[in-house]
């Protein structure tokens, strides 16, 4: 009886910890703006830029009301019709309008709620890095070195399960670092759309 009731115990188990863990992936669109900060509290929002963002993510349940997810996130990132003055990897300084393009990747850490079944709220903080910056000029992709690596920001948004395992997800990330080398001060936002799938439970 002892053996018998040993052996339901660890299955038991097994099956909790198989149920407190859920692992997925999603592919959506971004809409990155830069926004300027400079003297006198004067404040300017560029032009959007649209592109992808692809992830990896893996939820931890506390109960069946609160999780912790963190996730891998690559995306393109970036503004259109940005005004100042630009230096490439050749040393040279360029002065215009510009589109900034910032090859991304992160780590976002956050808290889910799930107020209703199928339906979570969901922030956090997003670990964020630009991998390259670039723009184009005459025709010419060009890196840019005064972008500085460091692109964190906080996140709120929320996830609704459509079908199965499938789900949809929006997010409104607000920039928290200067990617800006030189002035003026520039924090990038951007709002994600997009469609996930979890796997079965690992």
């Amino acid at each position: 009886m002892k053996r018998l009731l040993t052996i339901v115990f660890l299955m038991t188990l097994g099956v909790i910890n198989a149920q407190s863990f859920r692992f997925g992936t999603k592919l959506g669109y971004v809409n990155s703006t830069f926004k300027m900060e400079g003297s006198n509290h004067m404040s300017l929002t560029s032009s959007s830029k649209s592109n992808i963002y692809l992830a990896l993510q893996a939820e931890y349940f506390l109960n069946e009301y609160i999780s912790g997810q963190a996730e891998f996130t690559m995306a393109g990132l970036g503004a259109r019709n940005i005004f100042g003055s630009i230096q490439v990897d050749k040393g040279e300084n360029y002065e215009g309008f510009f589109d900034i393009h910032l090859h991304t990747y992160s780590l976002p850490l956050g808290i889910k709620v799930y107020p209703v079944n199928r339906l979570a709220l969901l922030g956090g903080l997003n670990l964020g890095f630009n991998l390259t910056a670039t723009t184009k000029i005459n025709g010419e992709i060009i890196r840019l070195r005064n972008i500085k690596i460091g692109n964190h920001s906080l996140f709120l948004g929320g996830e609704c399960r459509i079908f199965k395992d499938f789900f949809l997800e929006a997010r409104y990330n607000f920039g928290l670092s200067n990617i800006s080398e030189f002035a003026p001060i520039i924090r990038n936002n951007y709002l994600q759309i997009g469609i996930g799938y979890y796997f079965k439970n690992l």
